[in-house]
């Protein structure tokens, strides 16, 4: 294994200095469509057991306090959080979109073919990973969609 440092060190000098840190794309805001005809749909929401309540909160101030999520006053959008636990005993907090999904205007991209990339690949001596920590978190909301 090979280290090279001409691309290290611009990596490690932008890293987060912070292990909680969830970083931010930049010059990109994300507006989701969603089709007039929808009305806005209200979930029902789920009971959080007593065992996992104080780490709900704790991670909500969390996401907070680093930008990531923000009060609002209301949202004609209701979707329940789903906590499930990780196998280092820390939870997973998610929010179930299914339905408003439903009304979200489809924006798809092909994925290109692995042959192709594997192709373009052929010959390169040279190959790196990145792992973004929460990268759904880095990406911005428009301020319409933010009430989804």
């Amino acid at each position: 294994l090979h280290f090279n440092k001409p691309l290290l060190c611009p990596l490690t000098a932008n890293r987060s200095v912070s292990p909680v840190a969830f970083g931010c794309a930049k010059d990109f805001v994300h507006k989701v469509k969603v089709r007039p005809e929808v009305k806005p749909i209200q979930q029902k929401l789920r009971r959080l057991p007593l065992s996992v309540r104080g780490a709900v909160s704790a991670e909500l101030k969390n996401l907070e306090e680093h930008g990531v999520i923000e009060k609002i006053d209301a949202s004609e959008w209701v979707s329940p959080i789903v906590v499930t636990r990780r196998k280092t005993g820390d939870i997973r907090m998610c929010v179930d979109l299914r339905e408003p999904n439903k009304a979200v205007v489809v924006d798809s991209h092909p994925l290109p073919l692995i042959e192709e990339i594997l192709s373009e690949l052929r010959g390169a001596v040279m190959f790196s990973t990145l792992d973004l920590k929460s990268a759904y978190h880095q990406l911005k909301l428009h301020e319409d969609s933010r009430g989804l």
